[in-house]
Parts: structure tokens; sequence; C-alpha cells
């Protein structure tokens, strides 16, 4: 029998019926990408992902064909009783049929692993508003609950407005404007009184953000596709004051007292603005991150949040 009247189809029955042609070590994770990470967030896609692993893994699969070929040449003189160099000729004339084959029959799954190997990632979850941030305690001189950012902190914590002037006056902080008294709150407050004071008292940067912060699962993240609407930070993680344009804040230990749910990208209620949400950011790809500024041991991130 001559080469020339060996067809592809013929060659076809001896093709492995499935291959992995990408190998993921146990040490490869994303652990140090969290940029793209970030990224697939921001564009509620997987999509930048894929394009790095591509990048990353591009010659994997011919350092498998090497393999692959191997044996195809080795079963193909079997069966047609003919020379290695022969068999040899007969891939590379249907070399591109015969790796569009190892590609079809591929099942490595090169994000999962990756995914399985990485860590549950740090992110916090800012609270923007209208009235854009709060400063330090000592720059603020007072509060206000109407028409400011500390007003917001407060509704979203579900303080009682009243229990909280009466806090600032307890402790020689001038107050302004009306602070109503708001009785359904209490017993449902996300986190203390005292912690509040604490958090307010110890706040020494400017431009501070409300925070919550936690850990979050990348498999879910991507089970979603990266389209995050809403999420639940889980009772006993940690919220406070941070900065990341100046690199500061409190010291982040208002620990909730109960789950929150939230919505992100939509006004937190009717009548705000589109200003008024949440935002959903990797710690360490987004300015100064806490962990940068305050040497956070993993500890702090506590419990996964829920999607």
């Amino acid at each position: 029998m001559t080469t020339t009247k060996i067809t592809f189809e013929e060659i076809k029955d001896l093709l492995p019926t499935r291959t992995s042609l990408y190998y993921v070590d146990r040490n490869d994770s994303l652990d140090e990408h969290t940029k793209i990470i970030e990224k697939c967030i921001e564009n509620k896609s997987a999509d930048a992902l894929y394009e790095a692993i591509d990048e990353w893994y591009q010659d994997s699969p011919f350092y498998e064909f090497e393999s692959l070929d191997k044996d195809l040449v080795s079963d193909i003189c079997s069966k047609f009783e003919i020379e290695e160099d022969e068999a040899e000729e007969l891939l590379e004339e249907y070399r591109d049929e015969i790796n569009d084959h190892y590609y079809s029959v591929d099942d490595s799954t090169v994000l999962k692993d990756l995914i399985r190997n990485t860590s549950s990632v740090e992110v916090r979850i800012p609270l923007y508003s209208n009235y854009d941030c709060i400063n330090s305690h000592h720059f603020e001189g007072g509060y206000s609950y109407r028409e400011s950012y500390f007003g917001d902190m407060v509704d979203v914590l579900n303080l009682n407005p009243a229990k909280v002037k009466k806090l600032l006056v307890e402790n020689n902080v001038e107050v302004y404007g009306s602070f109503p008294n708001y009785k359904h709150r209490e017993g449902k407050e996300l986190v203390s009184y005292a912690d509040f004071w604490q958090e307010l008292e110890n706040s020494s940067c400017g431009a501070n953000l409300l925070v919550f912060t936690g850990l979050l699962n990348l498999q879910d993240l991507l089970d979603k596709d990266f389209k995050v609407v809403e999420l639940t930070i889980p009772k006993g993680n940690n919220c406070g004051l941070f900065s990341s344009t100046y690199g500061g804040g409190s010291v982040l230990e208002m620990e909730l007292q109960r789950d929150f749910k939230i919505k992100l990208d939509v006004p937190r209620k009717k009548g705000l603005t589109k200003y008024d949400t949440f935002d959903l950011l990797i710690d360490d790809a987004n300015g100064y991150s806490i962990d940068s500024v305050y040497g956070m041991c993993r500890s702090f991130w506590k419990n996964e949040i829920k999607l």
C-alpha cells in the first residue's frame, strides 16, 4: 500500500477521541492578576481573562501535539504497514485537518483550573453619594444629617439620626440642623453606635468614603459571567472610612451586626440620583489599597460575599 492511497478519513479513525492541550500547573493562579479581574468586573464579561489566557498559553498545544503525533505515526505504521517516514509525510499532508481535530476534542478547562488555584479576592464596596465624600473628623469640625455624605452614611448603616446626634453632643461635637428620631431603625442597625463613633473620631484622612469589605470567590464571579447585580455582605465583616485617593482613613473596625444586601449600579433608593450608588472594586487594583496602607493580615477580610 502506498501513502497516496491513504485518505484523511482513514487516518481519522486513529485520532484520539479526547485531548488535553493545555496544562495548568498547580502553582499557576490569578493571584497576581487582579487588574485583569477588575477589568472583567468593569466590563461585566470574562473576555479579558480569556484574552490573557490565550496569550499566556499560546504555545501549550504545540508541546502536546508532539506527543499526539508520535502516537499517531506509530498507529499509522501499524495499520497500513508503512515506514515511519511515510507516516510522517502523511501527517504533514493532513496537518491542518489533524490539528483541527486535536482542538475539536480538547477538554482543557484552563480558566476553571486557574480559578481553582486562586485565593478568594479581597474587595471593597464603596458608598458613592451626590455629596461627594467626608473629610477627617477634625477637619469637619461638626456634622449635619441633612444633605451631607455624613447623613448618607447614617442612612446606609440604618442608624437613628437622633441617637447619632446624642452621641455627638455627648462627645462635644458640633451638630447642625435637624436629626429626626427614626425609632423604626432601632434594633436593626448595621453597626453599633460605639463602633460608629470610634470610626468617626479616628478618621484622619481627607476624601473618605464609607467602604464595606470582604472576599469574593472567583468561581462565583465566573458563574455569573462577572455580571454582578446584587450581593450580600455577611454579618461579621468590617466596614469603615477609607480614601483610595490619599491612602488613609480610619480604623475600619465597624463590624456588621447583620447581613447587608445591596444592589450595584443603581440608586440606593427611590428619589436618589445616579451618583447615590455602590460599587464593587478589587482592593489592590484601584489607587491606594487597604492592604498596602494598613498592612492588613488575611483575617481582616473575614467572610466571602454572596452573589
